[in-house]
């Protein structure tokens, strides 16, 4: 398999765990973590955009009267939270990868 082959697919999975991670972070920068604690999207500076509309599908995110909170609790009980991290730990390993092919000299690249 190329570097190509593996950059691609791996910046897709990037950009979807990137948009979960800044979500996610934004709720708990907040404080936004149970039912008492809600708040509206405009508090929270969050948009309904593919990090938020994720999360809330799963409802990791649970809507009350116009008010969101993180369900952190379920969510790093769930596969889904531990695929999540598997995910973040995966493309580590790729970016690492990507980053020593880069490292070698060229006739070593093209024989890879």
């Amino acid at each position: 398999m190329s570097a190509g082959n593996v950059i691609v697919p791996a910046a897709a999975v990037a950009l979807v765990v990137y948009k979960i991670k800044s979500t996610i972070l934004s709720f708990k920068e907040k404080g936004a973590l149970s039912a008492d604690k809600a708040m509206t999207l405009q508090e929270l500076g969050v948009h309904k955009r593919l990090g938020f509309e994720l999360l809330l599908h799963r409802h990791y995110i649970v809507e009350i009267d116009d008010k969101y909170y993180f369900d952190d609790k379920r969510f790093d009980e769930t596969a889904e939270g531990k695929f999540y991290e598997s995910i973040k730990e995966m493309f580590e390993d790729l970016k690492d990868k990507a980053e020593n092919l880069n490292d070698k000299p060229k006739d070593l690249k093209e024989n890879q």
